[in-house]
C-alpha cells in the first residue's frame, strides 16, 4: 500500500503540473494561488501528524490554518473539511487530539486581531454583491472548468472528460479496496458544498475560492488509476494528461489573461494612499477599487 500510495503521489503532482485551471491562475498575483498552497501545507502537515506529533508541526498548523483565514474568508469551508479528518484521524490518539485543540487555538489568537474588519467585510456583502446564484448548469459548468480547462468552452466531449475525472476521484475509496481513504471526499466536496448553501443566502459560489480541491481530486484519481490493471493504469493516465493539455494550450492563449503592467492609473477622485486601476481588456466592465 505504502508503495502503491507512493507511486499515486507522484502521478498526482504530474497532473498537477499541467492543470490548466492551476496553471493559469498560479501566475497571477491573487490570493487564489496563496490560498491553494496554504491548503496544500495545511493537508500535509495533517498527514505528518497522523505519525509523528512534533511540537513545531503543531505550531506550524496554527500558523497556517490562521493565515488561509487571513488570505480569503472562504478558506473556512476547507478548514471545517480539515477539521472533520483531524477528527478522524484522531480516534485513539490522545496526543493528536489535544495537539489538534491547541492548534485550532493558536489560529483564533492569531486571526482575533482581524476578527472586527472580517465582521465589517461581512456586512459589507451582504449589502450585495455581483456573483450569479449557483444554478446547475452553473455549478457543471465550474467543475469542468476545474478538471480540464478556465477557458469557455461548452462542447459535450469536456464535459465528458471533466465527469469521468469526478466519479473516478469519488469512487477511489472503493477502487482501491481502502475505504478509510474516504476521508479525503472531505475536502474534495465539502468546499464547493458549502460554498453553494451558502449562496442561498448570498451568492458567493466562485470558482476559483476553491480551486484547492485540485489537490484531493488529483490524489483520489492517482490512487484510483494505481489500483488499475499495468495497461489500465498507462491508458487511464494518458487520458487525464488528454484531457488536460488542450485546455492548458488554450488558456496559454487566452487574452483573457489581465494586463497588469499595461494598466492606467488615474488619481483624479482617489485619496492619499488609493488608486483606481483599469483592465486593458476590460475597458468597459472591469474598473477595480483598491485601497
Amino acid at each position: 500500500l505504502a508503495e502503491r500510495v507512493g507511486k499515486a503521489g507522484l502521478l498526482a503532482m504530474a497532473f498537477l503540473a499541467v492543470s490548466p485551471y492551476h496553471v493559469l491562475f498560479s501566475q497571477e498575483a491573487r490570493s487564489y494561488a496563496l490560498l491553494f498552497l496554504e491548503a496544500a501545507v495545511v493537508l500535509n502537515l495533517l498527514w505528518d501528524l497522523r505519525e509523528e506529533g512534533q511540537r513545531w508541526k503543531w505550531a506550524a498548523l496554527a500558523v497556517a490554518v490562521a493565515s488561509m483565514m487571513y488570505t480569503h474568508y472562504m478558506a473556512a469551508f476547507f478548514l471545517v473539511a480539515a477539521g472533520v479528518m483531524a477528527i478522524v484521524w484522531s480516534r485513539g490518539r490522545p496526543g493528536f487530539r489535544k495537539g489538534a485543540l491547541l492548534a485550532l487555538a493558536g489560529s483564533i489568537a492569531l486571526f482575533v486581531p482581524w476578527m472586527k474588519t472580517a465582521y465589517q467585510h461581512t456586512v459589507l456583502i451582504q449589502k450585495g454583491f455581483w456573483i450569479p446564484f449557483p444554478t446547475a448548469q452553473i455549478v457543471g459548468y465550474s467543475l469542468s472548468q476545474l478538471a480540464v480547462s478556465p477557458v469557455p468552452f461548452g462542447e459535450p466531449r469536456h464535459y465528458a472528460w471533466a465527469g469521468a475525472m469526478w466519479l473516478l476521484a469519488i469512487a477511489a475509496p472503493w477502487i482501491a479496496r481502502e475505504k478509510r481513504l474516504a476521508v479525503w471526499l472531505l475536502p474534495l466536496l465539502l468546499p464547493i458544498a458549502g460554498e453553494w448553501l451558502v449562496s442561498f443566502s448570498r451568492p458567493l459560489f466562485y470558482t476559483r475560492t476553491f480551486m484547492y480541491v485540485l489537490i484531493p481530486l488529483f490524489v483520489l484519481v492517482a490512487i484510483a488509476i494505481q489500483r488499475l490493471p499495468a495497461w489500465g493504469r498507462a491508458a487511464a493516465a494518458f487520458a487525464v494528461f488528454a484531457a488536460m493539455v488542450p485546455g492548458l494550450i488554450a488558456s496559454k492563449a487566452n487574452r483573457y489573461k489581465e494586463d497588469w503592467r499595461g494598466c492606467s492609473q488615474l488619481a483624479k477622485r482617489a485619496g492619499p494612499g488609493e488608486a483606481v486601476v483599469i483592465h486593458p481588456w476590460f475597458l468597459q466592465r472591469n474598473v477595480e477599487y483598491y485601497w
